[in-house]
């Protein structure tokens, strides 16, 4: 976590601890962001949910965005709620997640690269979203209807994070063997049948040992070895 992240200021919410510990209102919602704001490099902040209230919110907020509803229901706003539900841009996208209870660390992390925003509770990693962030500041919320939710931010010498698993990697390329490299089958064949010797070049019926598949083809003489069009086995004629 960046040693200078501290929660920002909110009508609502009071704050203590040099601004690294926040206190919702006894009632209604709202989204307050910390000083981290994203871009292309990495991030990552801890929070330590003290009292969850009604339901407590960990993700990013988009500057100018509402601040006056629980993270996730504005537009602008990303939300992971400890009911286990997930809102985007005030659409709800999942609603089977793990719930988060008091005393949880909620890490929120960010790979710029990727453009992927990863939670991980209590050390599991529970949800991941790719989006366009950058300019988004991390950002926690509720909804108060019963005691004031209060966040910590964690210290970051106890931050532990599982790493995020490697992207997918492409197939290697096949590669494409010359014709000249190609190995000549010792147990398969290319059976050759003349046809029709009348002119000048003969003609030819070919039926390949493995696929079975027949073709047709024109020479001066029986060729010794041939490839068939098909399987591409390479192997003697018979």
């Amino acid at each position: 976590m960046p040693p200078s992240a501290a929660f920002e200021e909110h009508p609502k919410c009071e704050l203590t601890d040099n601004r690294r510990r926040i206190v919702g209102p006894s009632s209604g919602g709202w989204s307050a962001a910390t000083t981290v704001r994203l871009g292309g490099g990495d991030a990552t902040v801890a929070f330590e949910l003290v009292k969850k209230g009604r339901n407590a919110c960990f993700g990013v907020l988009r500057p100018g965005a509402d601040r006056d509803g629980w993270l996730g229901d504005q537009q602008g706003g990303v939300g992971l709620h400890t009911f286990g539900d997930f809102w985007v841009d005030g659409s709800e996208k999942r609603s089977d997640l793990p719930s988060i209870s008091e005393g949880s660390r909620v890490v929120l992390e960010w790979r710029g690269g990727a453009q992927t925003l990863a939670w991980v509770v209590d050390g599991k990693r529970v949800l991941e979203h790719q989006g366009d962030f950058a300019g988004y500041h991390i950002a926690v919320g509720g909804s108060d209807y019963y005691d004031n939710t209060t966040i910590q931010l964690a210290k970051a010498s106890s931050l532990s994070l599982p790493p995020l698993p490697p992207p997918p990697q492409a197939p290697p390329p096949k590669k494409t063997i010359p014709q000249e490299e190609l190995v000549v089958s010792a147990t398969e064949y290319i059976s050759v049948m003349m046809v029709d010797s009348r002119g000048e070049a003969c003609a030819f019926c070919f039926t390949c040992s493995g696929c079975k598949h027949e073709w047709s083809g024109m020479g001066s003489k029986r060729p010794q070895t041939l490839t068939c069009p098909r399987c591409h086995l390479t192997a003697r004629t018979r």
